[in-house]
């Protein structure tokens, strides 16, 4: 079974002009460790919650914590089971899925 067939489209994707505030509300209500950020359609990497708390203000974008993304990114041509290997490595309950040219999908 490849990853493509199972992306969850409901988790949201930040954006780097997006605030540390609003990142902080949709980790909260979606309840996930990591969010995806990306910037005209490529992946850029994830940003922990703990990172987004850790932020001095959370009026500060995003693009403030770039140095703190971390790729947590499977191609959309594998096995799935290379997600959970993925998703164990990283300790996150949320794995992005790209495409060859990292689109994030």
């Amino acid at each position: 079974m490849s990853i493509a067939s199972l992306i969850n489209n409901n988790i949201p994707r930040l954006q780097l002009q997006d605030s540390v505030g609003k990142a902080i509300q949709l980790s909260n209500d979606f309840r996930v460790s990591h969010l995806p950020v990306v910037s005209d359609g490529k992946y850029l990497g994830h940003i922990s919650e703990e990172d987004l708390q850790d932020a001095e203000d959370e009026k500060y974008s995003i693009e403030v914590l770039e140095k703190s993304f971390v790729r947590i990114a499977v191609r959309d041509d594998l096995h799935f089971l290379q997600a959970v290997n993925t998703s164990i490595q990283f300790d996150t309950n949320v794995v992005a899925v790209v495409d060859k040219d990292n689109n994030f999908l």
